[in-house]
This record gives structure tokens, C-alpha cells and sequence, in this order.
């Protein structure tokens, strides 16, 4: 087979394996971008974070908002696109040797938690699709292509503004030269209709910057051992020891010194981002590892690298690439268990209690929420208010109105019927309740 023909056989299987249309639920973040896409479609929402997310995804999906079939058409695009990573990791691996490049392409069709974070409605995966044409082009000395990809990893995740940096630094040679400069920035004003909108809407170009650090700034100490379970639960047992003794390998290879030099520094970065960028909820799986995507395309090169140089003949190879998919069985049913089934209940009762409130309230009805709020407000399609009563939110809250509580989240339920509330409906599942209460 010619290998334009083996690159169309990977995208296909990587597109067939990860075409499993999973509409059981929507969590936070993805119900926070189809919400936002509601927004950008039609000018309101029930629930939005427009002011510190980013569009990109949402103003993709925004196009198809009001067809039947919004949800599985937004499953779709999100696969698709992210599927294109296949064939463009085999373009950044043949920049080391060709087989790095295929090599790296079959693991990455075969990998199971991106199988599973490219069906998410989310920007983590196509996030490292354009980091890694970003980085393809800035090698290949495409300035304004470089430009361009790096301003749409922005538009997707824009924590990119802390990788985009550390990319350039071994090319800062080039920047050396007016010409480059000019054609870099060139691409990279494709950031300037979100400058402007976010200057229209909320008088302020970079806004959305700060709010968005502010939303993430939450400190969570991050031990090595967790280190060390992220990188074997993204990797497996198989690869692990590969990517490993790639780390001294690759000093043997001028190509791959710069792969090991974006490798240690993405490493560090993706760790600042993961200590300081999320909570770590231990029932949602892989939700954390999701972090380290933009690092995940130089360890698969480096790893590729590695497993080649080692084993040197290709039976020995298509060996251990059988072993890794056997060994990653149990994964590949995570991969494909419903959504609906994590969370320990949550996700079932939230979606549960929102549709009860679809068909039993008005439709003018506004919904004070204290947690998971966005699914609520997706599935109730009622306006949905966050309510934190750790700010003394009493006051706030007048007669005739509903409050949706959680089990084990503030306010605890004594609380709530002391301030005139009774309850309308409870809907329990496994370790979750969560209350409809009416004042």
C-alpha cells in the first residue's frame, strides 16, 4: 500500500472507532458549550459562560443549533475533526524518520482516552490538533500557517497562550527576520474577530483572559505519585517504559533534541496548569489527564522513536503494538461506557431532574441552582441562576421560586426549609439526591 493509502485506512478506523454517538448526557463543560453555541446562535440562552470560555467550538456548533438533531450532529463534528490527528501526528513523526510517523499515527488511532475525549463537546482534543500544526508548520518554516494554527489553539483552549511561547523558543532564529515576523503575525490575526467581539460585548478586548484565569485558579496540591498515575493512565503499562527510555534516546538524535526540549517544558507547564487549573474529581475518569493533551503528541513521537530504535524489526513492533491493544481491553470499555454511567449517580439524577422540570414547569420559570448547574439548565431548558449560599444568598431569593440542592452541597436541607422552602420533588440514584424546592 502506498502511504497516502495506509494514512486514509488509520483516519478511517480512528473515525470508525471513535464514532460511537453517545447522547446519554452532557456534563458541565460540554453542556457549557452547547449552551454557548445556543447563544451564539439565536442571541440567548438559558445558561452561558461567553464572558471566559472560548468560542471556537461553540461558534463551529452554533451553525447547526435548531436541527433535530443538534446533539448527535455536535458528537459528530467533534470526532471528526479530532480524528484528523491521525494523519497529522504521521506528518510531525516523518519530520524525525517516516516510521516515526506511522508508527505514531496507528498508536494514536488505537489509544484508548483519545478515543474517548475526541467524542467530548469539549477543547481539549482539537486543542492538540492545532498545536500540532502549529508546530508541523513552524518547522517546516510556513510562517503564516504557523501563525494561524497557533491563533486557533488560542481560540480553542486559551491556556495555549502559555505553551505558544515555549514552542517558539528554539526558533526565535527566525523571528530574527522581518520577513517571518511579518507573515507569523500575519496568521495570527485570526485572534482579531474575538478581540472584537469581546470589545463590543464587554468593553474590554482581553477580558475573557482574566476571567478565565480566574476561573481556573483553584490550588490543588498535585503529589508525584498522581504524577506518575497520570502519565500510566494516559500511556498504559506498554508504552510507558518507551516513552521513558525515549527521554535518553532522543539526545542521540539531533531531530528529536527539540521534540525532548518542547517534552520537558510542556511537562512542566501541563503540571502549573493541572496544580492550579482544575478540581480532581476521583469518579470522573480521565477528566484530569485531559490536561496533558498538548504534551501528548511529542510523547508519541518521542515514544515511537524510541520503540523503533529498540526493537529495530517491524515484526517485533506489529508484536508490541497487538500486546498494547490486548492489555487495553479494560480501558476500551471505559472508552465506551455511557456517560451517564459515571459520576456515582450524579449525572442521572441532574439529567433526571432536568427533564422532570422540562415537562412540569412553566416555561417562563427561572431556576436558582447551587451545584452542576449547566446540565440542569440544558435538560430543564429553564433560565438557570448559580446560587452560592457560602456569600449569604438568602436575601437574594423572593417568594414563589425554585431552588434545585444537592445532597452533600451546601445549603443542607434544615437550612433550606428554616428559610420557607418545601420540597417538590427528590430524585435519587447510588451516593446522589437532589431536591426541586419551592418557596
Amino acid at each position: 500500500m502506498k502511504m497516502w493509502q495506509v494514512l486514509l485506512l488509520l483516519f478511517a478506523i480512528g473515525f470508525v472507532l471513535r464514532l460511537y454517538i453517545d447522547t446519554s448526557y452532557f456534563f458541565w463543560d460540554e453542556s457549557v458549550y452547547l449552551l454557548n453555541a445556543k447563544w451564539l446562535a439565536i442571541g440567548k440562552s438559558e445558561y452561558n459562560e461567553i464572558n471566559f470560555r472560548p468560542h471556537l467550538v461553540s461558534f463551529l456548533l452554533s451553525f447547526f443549533y435548531g436541527l433535530k438533531n443538534f446533539e448527535v450532529i455536535s458528537r459528530i463534528i467533534l470526532i471528526f475533526l479530532n480524528s484528523l490527528s491521525i494523519p497529522v501526528i504521521f506528518l510531525l513523526g516523518r519530520e524525525i524518520k517516516p516510521k516515526v510517523g506511522i508508527l505514531s499515527a496507528i498508536i494514536l488511532t488505537f489509544l484508548p482516552f483519545h478515543i474517548q475525549s475526541s467524542r467530548w463537546i469539549m477543547t481539549d482534543s482539537i486543542n492538540m490538533l492545532f498545536i500540532m500544526l502549529f508546530i508541523l508548520f513552524l518547522i517546516r518554516k510556513k510562517a503564516v500557517l504557523s501563525g494561524l494554527f497557533a491563533g486557533l489553539a488560542f481560540l480553542t483552549k486559551y491556556t495555549s497562550f502559555i505553551f505558544i511561547p515555549i514552542i517558539l523558543i528554539p526558533f526565535f532564529y527566525y523571528f530574527r527576520k522581518p520577513k517571518f515576523l511579518f507573515k507569523f503575525f500575519l496568521g495570527l490575526t485570526i485572534i482579531i474577530p474575538l478581540l472584537v467581539f469581546n470589545f463590543l460585548y464587554f468593553g474590554s478586548m482581553f477580558n475573557f483572559l482574566f476571567s478565565a484565569i480566574d476561573a481556573v485558579s483553584k490550588k490543588e496540591t498535585v503529589t508525584l505519585p498522581f504524577i506518575a498515575w497520570l502519565l500510566y493512565d494516559l500511556m498504559g503499562i506498554i508504552l510507558l517504559p518507551f516513552f521513558l527510555l525515549s527521554i535518553y534516546s532522543s539526545l542521540k538524535f539531533k531531530k528529536c533534541r527539540l521534540f525532548l526540549f518542547w517534552l520537558i517544558s510542556f511537562f512542566f507547564v501541563s503540571l502549573l496548569v493541572i496544580n492550579i487549573g482544575t478540581d480532581k474529581p476521583p469518579s470522573i475518569l480521565w477528566m484530569v489527564e485531559r490536561f496533558l493533551l498538548p504534551l501528548l503528541p511529542i510523547v508519541l513521537v518521542l515514544t515511537s522513536y524510541s520503540i523503533i530504535e529498540l526493537l529495530k524489526k517491524d515484526k517485533f513492533i506489529i508484536i508490541l503494538l497487538i500486546v498494547f491493544i490486548v492489555f487495553n481491553i479494560p480501558n476500551y470499555s471505559i472508552a465506551y461506557t455511557p456517560s451517564i454511567e459515571f459520576e456515582d449517580g450524579l449525572r442521572n439524577v441532574t439529567k433526571t431532574m432536568g427533564i422532570y422540570i422540562d415537562k412540569n414547569l412553566k416555561e417562563n420559570t427561572t431556576i436558582h441552582c447551587t451545584f452542576n448547574c449547566p446540565p440542569i439548565a440544558w435538560y430543564s431548558k429553564r433560565k438557570t441562576i448559580v446560587t452560592n449560599f457560602k456569600e449569604n444568598s438568602w436575601e437574594k431569593l423572593k417568594e414563589n421560586i425554585y431552588l434545585i440542592k444537592y445532597s452533600n452541597k451546601l445549603p443542607n436541607l434544615e437550612e433550606c426549609f428554616s428559610q420557607g422552602f418545601h420540597v417538590e420533588k427528590e430524585i435519587k440514584d447510588k451516593e446522589w439526591s437532589v431536591y426541586l424546592l419551592k418557596k
